[in-house]
């Protein structure tokens, strides 16, 4: 029988490496890793790089279910977005509010600012959608999140825009989108407010 094609990887691991090393790894039944079987050098990269949101250390029972996107922000670099429930103000706050948070590496990298009370508080639990908008220079993440009023749900959209060191939550263009019930019509208005401020045609 011929040389098979595990027996290349074989002789190419002797000609690379000194025969001693084969030898003991013979001795203690664990081949060299140019030895091994059936492991491609794609497959290792794979398993080395783990998206953000997979990572160990997110606390899943506290993200919100949908919310978990693998995002490059600018200032960032690759993170994980999610939305998490939790306590505002434990002495205050009885109700768990919903908080975004950046996480890389399975540890909290920055949480986004809080919006005030009167456009996101314990009664505003869902969140119908999330998107990372480029223009220009500036970075947006838009979240259209829903608020129980006395008659029915409103459609409560949240931007904060991108700012050295992070972000801020822009009270104007969330106040403005408030009732919008899409992404795409958030986005829209945020272009015609930014325009009108500069003069330019949306």
């Amino acid at each position: 029988m011929g040389i098979q094609k595990n027996d290349y990887r074989w002789l190419a691991c002797i000609q690379r490496r000194a025969r001693l090393p084969i030898l003991l790894a013979g001795l203690v039944g664990v081949l060299p890793a140019c030895a091994s079987p059936g492991t491609s050098d794609a497959q290792r990269v794979a398993n080395i790089q783990v998206a953000q949101c997979e990572r160990n250390g997110i606390a899943a029972a506290d993200v919100v279910a949908g919310t978990k996107f693998d995002v490059d922000l600018p200032g960032f670099g690759k993170v994980c977005f999610l939305a998490r429930r939790h306590l505002a103000n434990p002495v205050e706050q009885e109700t768990d509010l919903i908080g975004f948070e950046l996480w890389r590496d399975g540890v909290l990298a920055y949480s986004l600012p809080m919006p005030p009370g009167y456009l996101w508080n314990e009664l505003c639990q869902k969140i119908l959608a999330v998107a990372f908008s480029r223009h220009g220079d500036q970075t947006d993440v838009i979240v259209l999140g829903s608020c129980m009023t006395a008659r029915d749900n409103l459609s409560q959209p949240l931007v904060f825009s991108s700012q050295p060191g992070g972000f801020r939550f822009d009270s104007d263009l969330s106040e403005a989108a408030m009732g919008l019930d899409t992404i795409k019509q958030v986005q829209r208005k945020i272009r015609a407010m930014r325009s009108s401020s500069t003069g330019r045609q949306p």
